[in-house]
């Protein structure tokens, strides 16, 4: 779902995109009218892959975290992780459009320029994010570590298929969980 939203605003920002290079909200054949966005071309740029990028990143978070043994601690972490983190970066694009500084930082003078409460806003969610990403992708990374030893352990070929075990308990994939009436 999450990873679905943030797609979709990235797709929504490639129209203001376009806007803000025309200047003008122009919907060929229809007539346009002028407008004028702030932030510079590059940030509603971002502003669009970057959010596209993240949805994709979820989409495969969740197809790989079925396929890796985690543990309840560790699944949650990735899940909500993730989540986190795609949303975290949707506040930084929004704090680079609106920020002095590009929301590189929360406070202090850049290159870019003083930074102000947009650049706060963006910043900060956006470092929590790159840390809870880097450790949700290490638990990916150790798990599918341990599926691959375990599957040479047992002499078997490494599979895509979901049958890992979480403490003892068979993972039931997607398909086999009880669904809510």
């Amino acid at each position: 779902l999450h990873g679905s939203l943030v797609l979709l605003l990235g797709l929504f920002a490639g129209f203001l995109l376009v806007f803000k290079l025309l200047g003008q909200v122009a919907l060929w054949p229809l007539p346009g009218f002028d407008l004028t966005l702030p932030g510079s071309p590059r940030a509603w740029n971002t502003a669009h892959i970057g959010p596209i990028f993240n949805g994709i990143m979820a989409y495969g978070v969740a197809f790989v975290i079925a396929l890796v043994p985690l543990t309840d601690f560790r699944q949650k972490f990735v899940t909500y992780g993730i989540v986190f983190s795609i949303w975290g970066n949707v506040a930084f694009y929004v704090g680079s459009i609106f920020g002095n500084a590009r929301a590189l930082t929360g406070g202090g003078e850049t290159p870019y320029g003083t930074a102000n409460i947009f650049d706060l806003l963006g910043y900060v969610p956006a470092a929590i994010a790159a840390a809870i990403t880097i450790i949700a992708i290490s638990f990916l990374a150790l798990g599918a570590k341990q599926a691959l030893y375990d599957t040479k352990e047992a002499g078997a070929a490494p599979s895509l298929t979901p049958s890992m075990s979480y403490g003892g308990q068979k993972q039931q994939t997607p398909a086999a969980r009880p669904q809510a009436e």
